[in-house]
């Protein structure tokens, strides 16, 4: 069975003509429930081909949804239908799966909520999701509508994405694994995608695990692959990015992090082959106007047809909202041979306070090729101190670009390179905990 429109004279100007709702409302007495739409056929109308919309409490919602196997063709009248799904607020275990969708104008599937409701329990997997007729950058809008009503439990795996990006805004407790999704040109939109993300995490987004996904960005303006972007009050926590292929084949960072927290980095492929990427970063993380503690880049691969600037480059402050800072920062066993002039690079812009950590592990990473492995620049100069063999708080080596005694804080046992211009000095920490007790340089036979 197939439901569409046909001929419509006056249209609703917002939109809100649906093909087949499941809805509930604050006047019900139990929720919506147990409901199934399975190989139907969704053509054109002008508001979503389908639409689940429930309300606040627990027999307001609308629960126990199956979309399963149906195919959406919403364009025909006018520029397309708005959605061809949409899994708006109050509901809880929704599955779409096995579904072919195209031909919506906002988004193909949209879960941003417009209101507080409860958002639990959405499983989308198994489409194909074409926005190659769609006039915005996302194809798929994930998530709910604020600190106040994250979208939960959720998990968005196993699709195929083209013509359109994946946002997410407002989740907790979220999955993302296996889906391809590719960006190679303007849809019908026209935009160009100047400086827009293909995968855009923001707002609030807690406890999620991005992984397994293929993400290219190619035949459209410069930007970067993936940007999560954290703010003063909407936090990016607890997030594990891992086994990724990220695709870059136009100019801009691969990979974009501002003001995150508690991440994990690991295990993917970056890949670039744009010729203009001499002034691109692999993996840039900024902490702007949140601080960014537990920082972890480890196991990842750098493949680039010519040098990058750095692998990856560590910032904190100059954002105007007061001090930051990058602490407890782990960069190890990364392979980035002769593709990047540095390998990882510090950086603090301005004095206001603002600082990267001054005693990051940073070990096991090819780096070879580059011109330095490390560097520190501004006010990240002098003050920051690799921990390249052992162990933070215990006896290690660290390397640094002054003299140890009065900077370098470490325990007995310690060693430290200071690599000045052509020179390399070597030091030994013979007594005391402090940054003071450090031997005059050893000689070397």
């Amino acid at each position: 069975m197939t439901l569409r429109f046909g001929t419509v004279t006056n249209p609703d100007p917002s939109g809100q003509m649906h093909l087949l709702e499941a809805a509930n409302s604050t006047a019900a007495t139990q929720s919506t429930r147990d409901f199934a739409a399975y190989n139907l056929g969704f053509g054109p109308c002008i508001g979503a081909g389908f639409r689940i919309l429930g309300e606040n409490g627990a027999n307001f919602q609308v629960e126990n949804v199956s979309i399963h196997h149906c195919i959406f063709r919403s364009e025909g009248i006018g520029a397309g239908a708005r959605s061809c799904v949409e899994v708006q607020r109050g509901f809880s275990n929704v599955e779409v799966s096995y579904c072919s969708m195209r031909g919506a104008k906002n988004t193909v599937i949209d879960c941003e909520e417009t209101t507080v409701a409860t958002e639990e329990g959405l499983f989308i997997h198994h489409n194909w999701l074409d926005h190659s007729l769609g006039r915005t950058h996302y194809a798929v809008s994930l998530g709910g509508s604020g600190a106040a009503a994250l979208a939960t439990r959720c998990r968005f795996t196993d699709n195929y994405v083209t013509g359109g990006g994946v946002s997410c805004l407002s989740a907790d407790k979220w999955e993302m694994s296996r889906n391809f999704i590719r960006v190679t040109g303007p849809n019908a939109g026209g935009d160009d995608w100047l400086n827009t993300p293909i995968v855009f995490l923001f707002q609030t987004n807690t406890d999620m695990i991005i992984a397994d996904n293929i993400v290219e960005r190619s035949g459209v303006n410069t930007g970067t692959v993936v940007y999560f972007e954290g703010g003063p009050t909407t936090p990016q926590s607890y997030i594990v990015f891992k086994n990724n292929t990220l695709i870059q084949t136009v100019e801009g960072n691969v990979f974009q992090i501002e003001s995150c927290d508690h991440l994990i980095i690991d295990g993917n492929t970056l890949r670039n082959t744009s010729a203009n990427a001499a002034a691109s970063l692999a993996i840039n993380v900024r902490a702007l106007t949140r601080s960014c503690p537990r920082l972890n880049v480890v196991n990842n691969v750098l493949e680039s047809t010519v040098k990058m600037r750095a692998f990856l480059s560590v910032s904190a402050g100059g954002g105007g909202q007061g001090v930051m800072t990058v602490s407890e920062t782990t960069i190890a066993n990364n392979n980035a041979g002769n593709v990047c002039t540095y390998g990882v690079l510090f950086d603090v812009s301005a004095a206001d306070g603002s600082a990267v950590d001054a005693y990051p592990i940073l070990q096991g990473n090819n780096f070879h090729g580059a011109t330095n492995a490390w560097g520190a620049s501004n006010h990240a100069a002098g003050v920051v101190f690799p921990i390249v063999w052992g162990n933070r708080g215990d006896v290690c080596q660290m390397v640094g670009t002054v003299p140890p005694g009065g900077a370098v804080t470490a325990v007995q046992g310690c060693r430290y390179t200071w690599q000045h211009g052509d020179k390399t000095q070597d030091f030994y920490k013979s007594t005391g905990t402090g940054n003071t007790g450090w031997s005059t340089a050893l000689g070397v036979p």
